[in-house]
């Protein structure tokens, strides 16, 4: 057996980095072939592994993106830095690390020491710690340059989801593990007797393309039956994935990357199996990156529609998930003042605050959308997202928008909360009224829905 590689030496930063993409940490991953480069210049293996990187499409561009220091802002602060560095050794990551830490301690206002900081622990992977500088490089920066709050930021997204952070995950895979003795019977058929149960693949493991579980079978529990065409099918009415069902010898286990999905599930498991179902073993864990978006698509479109319908069923969906269910849902990265201290805040929540005037809200606010907009370009799930424009999810939550042109002024139903409070319900058709009522019960104040819900029950059917 041949010995270790010396853990300085190219070779193992080069195994180092592969085994910090596997635990979902790019930058670190990152930093580690690029030290590998500088050991040995020519290593192929290292350059390989960065070109791998760089074109790894399936990630959001921020996994992706080649990070530098950001400069002091101006003379009195490069000549503070330039004090502070003398002497060390910048090139070792925990120097440069402690050494931006104390400049951002003399300056709390010193927004590029503390995204400095930020990025050398991110480079080590210490993805935690590294967020935690992100949040104060965003509130140096919120205010003087706002671009750079929400590049922060978009880092601090990535950071999340890897190893070492899962307190701060906001994208979660849920799963609940279930004993099943032989004498309870076959598992799927007692679930089938009051779900409705879809039979799926397997799930593939991502290195050897076989199945990732033997002796397994595998469905989908859906929140209603798959049904017949409809006459006018919406977002809504198609059926919902509350949770992937996986039977094995002894044991059922339900996952689902949306909590109350999968809460719905377990009271359903529950009424069903109280006895049985106390043994209920609870789990969550981080989403991979090329899946952070997984709870986007627990709709299943009907077999029967023709492409074009299936392609407006699927856009409306997308439209339903992001207007009306995911700016509701609290959000680590969108926390007060800071995560530790601070409760989770919905993106519409969030919004309001950013209306208020708070520049943090609004560039962390902004962040987390630009993430969610780099999922949708990705090459392999761009269709499934039928062109979705993310200035429709920016308007909703009272955000600039990159291109107005892409959301129609007139639409009602892409409104935010300052937009539809302003609207003068009389002057309404009844189907724009509508809309404007759903738009209203995901982000208005309770006056402002019953005002319009009033207006709605005081027209005729035909009107």
């Amino acid at each position: 057996m041949p010995a270790p590689a010396p853990p300085d030496s190219a070779l193992a930063l080069v195994l180092r980095g592969w085994e910090h993409l596997r635990l979902q940490r790019p930058l670190a991953a990152w930093a580690s072939w690029q030290r590998a480069l500088r050991i040995e210049p020519e290593d192929g293996a290292a350059t390989e592994a960065l070109e791998i990187l760089e074109a790894a499409e399936e990630l959001p561009i921020a996994a992706r993106l080649k990070y530098k220091f950001r400069s002091p802002e101006d003379y009195e602060c490069r000549t503070r830095w330039s004090s502070r560095f003398a002497g060390r050794n910048l090139e070792d990551l925990s120097v440069a690390a402690e050494a931006f830490a104390s400049l951002a301690y003399e300056d709390e206002n010193d927004g590029a020491a503390r995204f400095n900081e930020a990025l050398c622990l991110a480079w080590l992977g210490e993805n935690a710690e590294a967020i935690v500088a992100m949040d104060l490089a965003v509130r140096a920066e919120a205010d003087r340059s706002p671009e750079s709050a929400v590049a922060s930021w978009s880092v601090a997204e990535i950071l999340r989801q890897g190893a070492g952070a899962e307190i701060w995950a906001d994208d979660l895979s849920h799963a609940l593990i279930l004993d099943w003795a032989v004498e309870d019977g076959d598992p799927l058929l007692s679930l089938s007797s009051f779900a409705s149960l879809q039979p799926v693949p397997p799930p593939l493991d991502p290195v050897t393309g076989k199945s990732a579980v033997t002796d397994a079978r595998v469905v989908e529990w859906l929140d209603r039956p798959p049904g017949e065409k409809q006459a006018s099918p919406t977002g809504e009415s198609l059926p919902h994935v509350l949770a992937t069902v996986i039977a094995t010898p002894g044991r059922i286990r339900l996952s689902s990357p949306d909590r109350e999905s999968l809460e719905t599930a377990e009271m359903a498991l529950l009424s069903r199996f109280g006895d049985r179902a106390r043994s209920l073993d609870r789990r969550s864990t981080p989403l991979p990156l090329r899946l952070m978006d997984a709870a986007a698509w627990l709709f299943r479109m009907p077999a029967s529609e023709e492409d074009g319908v299936q392609s407006a069923l699927r856009r409306a969906a997308v439209e339903r998930y992001f207007e009306q269910v995911w700016i509701t849902r609290p959000r680590l990265g969108l926390s007060g003042r800071d995560e530790a201290s601070h409760p989770p805040l919905s993106p519409v929540e969030a919004a309001v605050l950013a209306s208020g005037g708070d520049s943090v809200a609004l560039a962390k606010l902004s962040a987390v959308v630009n993430i969610r907009e780099q999922l949708s370009a990705r090459p392999h799930v761009a269709s499934l997202y039928e062109g979705y424009p993310f200035d429709r999810l920016r308007r909703r939550l009272g955000l600039p928008q990159n291109d107005p042109s892409t959301v129609e002024k007139e639409d009602v139903s892409s409104m935010g909360r300052a937009e539809l409070v302003a609207l003068d319900p009389k002057t309404l058709s009844r189907d724009v009224l509508a809309d404007a009522c759903v738009a209203a019960m995901a982000v208005c104040d309770a006056a402002t829905i019953e005002r319009f819900e009033a207006e709605l029950a005081s027209r005729p059917q035909d009107c």
